[in-house]
């Protein structure tokens, strides 16, 4: 073989390398959600598109050959309040070579007003021209959602895009910086790890079998929440959508894993969950949380016969310590009361605070044995330190006992009436004391006899 006939040879090998990684290249790109594009500025201030996957006839409104033949194509569909903003943000990522990120709307030819969310990142070229490889997704649905729910302008405005690939064997061989960055690692510190080994322990094995069965099946794909752990062992929750993708019928299929990191929404919607249910300075449940207890307990008992006590505590002896040491030291008493009597029921049982110095204890498995509240009230009673300076204080509780079985023909308020009667009916008599519903009732009974 002669020189020019090995170079040929090479040469011809190289374009078929290139070709196979364009193929692998082009199967990636439309099996991504949204479009994945490249965009450049020329150096004189000429604006096209390089490159723009086929995503964006269904996105924007327009074919992706279009667009590469006029940028015009794509800007011409954007609402004109957002163009000249979405111009600026371009120019301004140009001058300081920082990533384009902006949410904007367009008017799709067939279905009208959108809200489109898009990510690049800019790089000088050699020319010195500026190219930016990008991505861009509906968001409308998303937008609306969060609208209602939050009444925000805007949504994912911190949110961070991660592409990972893997293998058949669910390897990690690809993995894009953004993902590196969400999890506090580097890229190849994640190469050639399994796809599960970034799941937090307790989702990773039922998870990922989960995952297997849904990328095997015929539509190949599956979306879901996820929880990853950093490098500092730190959660990080993010939406997933996960697709097979195959060059060609005989290759191995692999998966593009695309997350988006949701932590502060999962972190808020957090927040929310226990303002609503938890009282804030006991962290406590309160009074609607409570009721959601009370109603499932009662569609438990009728279910299975298993009865159960519902109590209402009334503390004694608490106002002198408002008025003598001021409501922090009050506050202080509070809680150590609510701690001692969630460290006093047993899991599944529940301590609740209506307010003041009000609290509610829901318990099951309970019989009527009153040394079980006599014991209750006892450790109510022991000295409780209050202030910077050593006072203890002392309190002391009436109780007021309700009975709930599958006989009885009562709702979750009913039952708070009966339990506050019965806290009332102790308190008249004698306080530090437990009273029974079921005994008022008798006592009641027996005094009409009487009468």
């Amino acid at each position: 073989m002669d020189k020019n006939t090995d170079c040929t040879s090479r040469s011809q090998g190289v374009a078929g390398a290139d070709r196979e990684w364009l193929a692998r290249f082009r199967d990636f790109v439309e099996n991504v959600p949204g479009v994945v594009y490249q965009f450049r500025v020329d150096t004189d201030g000429q604006m096209w598109f390089p490159f723009m996957s086929e995503g964006l006839a269904e996105c924007h409104g327009c074919s992706a050959s279009a667009a590469m033949q006029d940028a015009e194509a794509v800007f011409s569909l954007v609402e004109p309040d957002d163009r000249q903003h979405v111009m600026s943000t371009v120019e301004t990522s140009r001058a300081t070579l920082t990533p384009w990120e902006e949410t904007y709307r367009i008017q799709h030819p067939a279905k009208g007003l959108r809200w489109l969310h898009g990510r690049s990142t800019p790089a000088i070229d050699t020319d010195g021209g500026t190219t930016w490889h990008g991505y861009l997704e509906d968001v409308t649905v998303t937008r609306r959602a969060h609208e209602k729910l939050q009444q925000a302008a805007r949504i994912l405005e911190a949110s961070q895009d991660g592409i990972l690939v893997t293998d058949e064997f669910h390897r990690i061989v690809e993995v894009n910086e953004a993902f590196a960055l969400m999890l506090g690692v580097t890229k190849h510190s994640l190469l050639g790890q399994p796809a599960s080994a970034i799941l937090l322990d307790e989702d990773s094995e039922n998870l990922a079998q989960e995952i297997i069965a849904s990328l095997g099946a015929p539509k190949g794909r599956w979306s879901g929440q996820l929880t990853c752990l950093t490098a500092t062992d730190q959660p990080v929750f993010v939406q997933a959508l996960i697709s097979s993708i195959r060059t060609d019928a005989r290759a191995p299929a692999r998966h593009v894993v695309i997350c988006r990191d949701i932590t502060p929404r999962v972190k808020r919607e957090k927040e929310l969950r226990q303002q609503a249910n938890y009282d804030p300075l006991t962290g406590m449940a309160n009074r609607r949380l409570l009721s959601d207890r009370l109603t499932q307990s009662i569609r438990r008992t009728r279910f299975s016969g298993e009865p159960f006590v519902l109590g209402m505590l009334d503390l004694e002896r608490f106002k002198p310590i408002n008025d003598g040491f001021g409501h922090d030291a009050g506050d202080e008493v509070l809680c150590e009361v609510a701690r001692r009597l969630a460290g006093s029921v047993r899991e599944g049982d529940m301590v609740a605070r209506l307010g003041g110095d009000e609290f509610v204890i829901l318990l099951r498995h309970c019989h009527s044995e009153m040394q079980v509240f006599d014991r209750l009230l006892s450790l109510i009673k022991e000295p409780i330190p209050v202030g910077k300076n050593g006072e203890h204080v002392q309190v002391g509780a009436s109780l007021g006992l309700t009975r709930f079985d599958v006989d009885k023909p009562v709702e979750g308020e009913q039952l708070l009436r009966e339990a506050d009667q019965a806290l009332y009916y102790a308190k008249a008599n004698g306080r530090d004391r437990a009273a029974w519903f079921d005994d008022l009732q008798i006592s009641v009974a027996d005094m009409a006899t009487r009468s």
